[in-house]
This record gives C-alpha cells, structure tokens and sequence, in this order.
C-alpha cells in the first residue's frame, strides 16, 4: 500500500465503487454517502493540490466532473448539487490527493454553508486593493 489512500483505489488495491474511469480521470462514490449519489473525481496521477495540476489534466478532470453532475442530477434530481475542492489542512482537505467532490443537495439537508453567518457585502474600494495584491500573481 502506498500513502495515498487515493492512489491505493486508482491502482486498485483498495477496494471502490467506481462510476466513470478513462485514461486521466476515476470518479467513485465516496465512502460517507450523507446525500446519496455523493461522488469524487480525481485524477490517476498522484497531485496533492490543484495549484500543483499539470495543464494537461485541467481539461479532463473538469470533463468528467460535467459528466458526473449530470448523471447525479438526472438520478437522483436534487434540488441542487455543490460541486467543491478543498486545499490544504485549512480548507479541510482529508486526502492529499487533489480530487472534487460532486454533492447532490436538497432544501433544508443542513450541509456545506459557506458563510458562518449573514456577511455584508465587502466595500468596492476594498475590494480594488484586493485585486491589486492578487493580480500580479494572476
């Protein structure tokens, strides 16, 4: 078995329920089915954050997470799906293997609440100084 719990399934040597494989990409159910018809996409090359994804897997990955809401939404129907990826330790990244979460929702189901509480909007001034920090990284 290696580290990567993930890499451990694409190879498989642990066991999953796998949905859609091609050559870059693997979407299973995940183990936790707190909404059925919960769903991971990952790729089959080991990259632990998504700033670290080579170009040529942008395209692919995005693919299948396309394919993966459509057929979560025409099976179960939700009344929404959350589609998310999560970076490092503060983001809550479980699995250091870059993967997006395809999360079928339902009014009233008490999942993934962005904002802890009402938030006002943030002032276009401050905003402005924002943009100017990020953009050279851009």
């Amino acid at each position: 078995m290696s580290a990567c719990i993930f890499c451990d399934i694409v190879a498989g040597k642990l066991p999953s329920c796998r949905l859609h494989e091609d050559d870059a990409t693997l979407a299973i159910l995940d183990l936790r089915q707190t909404n059925a018809g919960h769903v991971l996409v990952l790729p089959k090359v080991h990259v632990v954050t998504l700033d670290r994804l080579p170009p040529d897997m942008h395209a692919p990955l995005m693919v299948t997470v396309v394919r993966m809401t459509r057929a979560v939404q025409q099976c179960f129907t939700p009344d929404g799906v959350n589609i998310w990826q999560s970076n490092g330790e503060g983001a809550n990244q479980e699995v250091p293997h870059v993967h997006w979460q395809v999360f079928p929702r339902w009014k009233g189901d008490r999942h993934f609440q962005i904002y802890p509480e009402k938030v006002a909007n943030t002032p276009m001034a401050d905003l402005q100084r924002l943009a100017a920090r990020l953009r050279p990284f851009v």
